[in-house]
């Protein structure tokens, strides 16, 4: 998995690029998030269009990265999701801990942000 954190439109946008396992680079994204919602960035959009497979390991950092979010008060936004994704969040029962959107714009706007701003 690779990932990339950017600041757009007033919010922290996780782009995700293949199989998001739960390895170690998985720990990495988790403290960069921590590091960053300490510094007070609390509104996050997880872009998961560029992703493979996002197993059940996956889907417990996407959630230690929801909880870190959250305990500060912020919001996390998963968008781009595909149906294999999809799925294994029905099977794992973790669809309806997570905001799930089509589009990052969708994400932007659910976050309360304009897109384009």
């Amino acid at each position: 998995m690779k990932y990339a954190l950017l600041k757009l439109q007033n919010a922290v946008v996780i782009e995700l690029e293949g199989d998001v396992w739960g390895g170690w680079d998985t720990l990495e994204l988790k403290e960069a998030v921590g590091e960053m919602v300490r510094h007070g960035d609390l509104r996050y959009v997880a872009d998961l269009s560029g992703t493979g497979m996002v197993n059940s390991a996956g889907l417990g950092v996407l959630m230690a990265v929801k909880d870190l979010v959250e305990q500060a008060r912020g919001r996390l936004v998963l968008c781009g999701a595909s149906e294999r994704t999809r799925r294994v969040m029905a099977i794992s029962e973790t669809t309806g801990q997570f905001t799930i959107v089509e589009t990052r714009d969708d994400a932007f706007r659910t976050l309360g942000v304009q897109p384009g701003a």
